[in-house]
């Protein structure tokens, strides 16, 4: 799962937009924390974001298909930039709009 907050820039793109990038990013092999990274310097390129969060959270094949085989092996993984990272108040309003997803 993918939670997206984004200030706005110069561009404004659709809703079906953001889920169409993450989907194309994450279809790629790649570890869960550069994930988080390329979707928001992909989201920051497409639409010029003054601010971007991006909270990625996911199970790891690794651990459930080989090693450990734990299952629910959940991990969570976030970006902040731009003006979430820079204004507290920002930043806390979007995890408060993130906690209310599961």
């Amino acid at each position: 799962r993918a939670w997206v907050a984004i200030y706005p820039g110069d561009k404004v793109i659709g809703l079906s937009k953001f889920s169409r990038i993450i989907d194309w990013i994450a279809s790629r092999p790649t570890i869960q924390e550069e994930l988080v990274e390329q979707i928001a310097d992909k989201l920051e390129e497409v639409t010029g974001a003054k601010g971007i969060m991006v909270v990625v959270k996911a199970e790891h094949g690794c651990c459930t298909n080989r090693g450990i085989k734990a299952h629910s092996s959940n991990m969570t993984t976030s970006v902040v930039r731009g003006v979430f990272k820079n204004e507290p108040e920002m930043k806390k309003e979007a995890i408060a709009m993130f906690q209310n997803f599961d």
